[in-house]
């Protein structure tokens, strides 16, 4: 308890300061009453929630319909760059320019995060036990880990950029989709929000968020940040209008051995997690870099994050670090 209350105290301390460094908020929607639609549905197997607002006389459902339909066939379409994918093993994969965008995208981030985000790490999630398909989660053996990491390599993806191909390196290379299809599915919503008949939206999926424009009668979203130790407390809020943000944390996924807690936040350098980090919180205008850029900075150091975030761009970068059995904010 007391480490509770000391932590709370500083963080009450610092995390206001560090939010406050927002850029300034718009002014409040004057629009007349508007009406709210929450909807949620499967596309694929994620649970794609929606909320929007519209005029008072305008139908949800309709929206709502087109949007989802949209969606699942754009998992239709991510299908289709994952084959694209596999085609790659024996000898170079043509690819359609969205694949190429995609593929050149992810190879960016492995090389601005020096790795801290590798695409490639699915055989030491599987190593591990983090994968939907694992039955529970375990710590490997040193030998293991040993064997899977050369397995998780992104510089074995080879891109060529005329004619767009693709090919593969290493013939047992495999990508993570789970670590990015989340961002790029809800960026794929982003057009279909510019409807003239909703005013304002919130498109999530788990951890990740897309906040359209401001709900009636405010600047902008409020949106609470969950604390990585407290359950159903928050940390504290952030204001977000046409921004996303990705939610990372030690809580999310994880198992105790021997005392000690192993997270699903593995660092594809080392094979191990991170020990100290307790949540990421990210915000950038695009769902597709918070997703991917809150991998990276839950396993990166300070001067890591720095220097990620001076190639990545637009992007706000919240950590929570335990040190001294204190919880430590930092803001980038």
């Amino acid at each position: 308890m007391r480490w509770l209350c000391t932590s709370l105290l500083l963080l009450r301390s610092l995390m206001p300061a560090a939010l406050a460094q927002q850029a300034p908020l718009p002014e409040a929607s004057t629009a007349p009453w508007q009406r709210k639609h929450d909807y949620l549905e499967r596309v694929g197997n994620l649970q794609v929630l929606l909320e929007f607002y519209t005029d008072p006389g305008v139908e949800g459902a309709p929206i709502a319909a087109r949007i989802y339909g949209h969606l699942r066939q754009r998992q239709r379409d991510l299908a289709a760059i994952q084959r694209q994918f596999e085609a790659a093993r024996q000898k170079p994969s043509p690819l359609s320019g969205e694949a190429q965008t995609l593929f050149q995208q992810l190879l960016n981030y492995c090389q601005w995060s020096a790795r801290a985000f590798d695409p490639t790490d699915l055989p030491l999630r599987e190593a591990w036990g983090f994968t939907p398909d694992s039955l529970s989660a375990q710590l490997p053996r040193t030998e293991r880990l040993k064997a899977v990491l050369p397995k998780v390599n992104c510089q074995a993806m080879e891109l060529e950029r005329v004619p767009p191909s693709l090919f593969l390196k290493q013939a047992d290379l495999q990508l993570n989709w789970e670590l990015f299809r989340r961002g790029w599915l809800i960026d794929q919503a982003l057009a279909q929000l510019q409807s003239p008949e909703i005013s304002a939206a919130r498109v999530q999926i788990d951890q990740l968020a897309y906040y359209h424009r401001s709900p009636p009668d405010a600047p902008a979203w409020k949106v609470a940040l969950p604390h990585p130790r407290e359950k159903n407390q928050t940390l504290d809020y952030l204001y977000l209008k046409d921004q996303a943000l990705a939610i990372r944390g030690d809580y999310q996924d994880y198992f105790l051995s021997n005392g000690l807690r192993y997270s699903s936040l593995l660092d594809p350098r080392s094979g191990m997690p991170r020990r100290e980090m307790m949540a990421v919180y990210v915000t950038a205008p695009a769902a597709l870099d918070a997703e991917i850029l809150a991998h990276a900075a839950a396993v990166l150091e300070e001067d890591g994050v720095k220097a990620l975030l001076k190639s990545a761009g637009r992007a706000t970068v919240y950590q929570i670090v335990e040190r001294h059995g204190l919880l430590v904010p930092l803001r980038y």
